[in-house]
């Protein structure tokens, strides 16, 4: 997670992705079933997150989901490797948390609905505004 110069309640989980398929992202224009708003693949990146508690961390139930951008308009490359940074409002998360340590676990789906793997980030301690 980190934190953008003047902007310290804004961070950014970024995570490395490699794709076959060249079919990642959604466009704006792809509301139409499964994509539809309130569909379970209206978004395409999910990510869980956990507060420690004790020794132990606990789900937050609250999702963090987001809708990340078609990376490949053109569909001319099928071999896609890259990064995706997700913003995460930091004042909002800790309106819901109870604890200044976290970690994420986070995944996205592709428009031919395959699941990414699951990643898990180590401990992160948050320092809030």
């Amino acid at each position: 997670m980190k934190s953008v110069a003047g902007h310290d309640s804004i961070g950014y989980l970024t995570i490395e992705f490699t794709d076959g398929d060249g079919d990642v992202g959604l466009a704006q224009s792809d509301t139409l079933p499964p994509y539809n708003p309130g569909s379970d693949f209206y978004y395409n990146f999910f990510i869980t997150f956990f507060q420690k508690t004790g020794n132990d961390f606990q789900e937050i139930t609250t999702p963090y989901n987001s809708r990340i951008p078609d990376v490949n308009p053109e569909h001319i490359d099928k071999d896609l490797v890259g990064d995706i940074s997700i913003e995460i409002d930091l004042n909002i998360l800790s309106l819901i948390l109870a604890s200044d340590t976290i970690k994420m676990k986070a995944y996205m789906v592709d428009r031919a609905l395959n699941e990414s793997n699951m990643i898990e980030t180590p401990a992160i301690t948050l320092d809030f505004p």
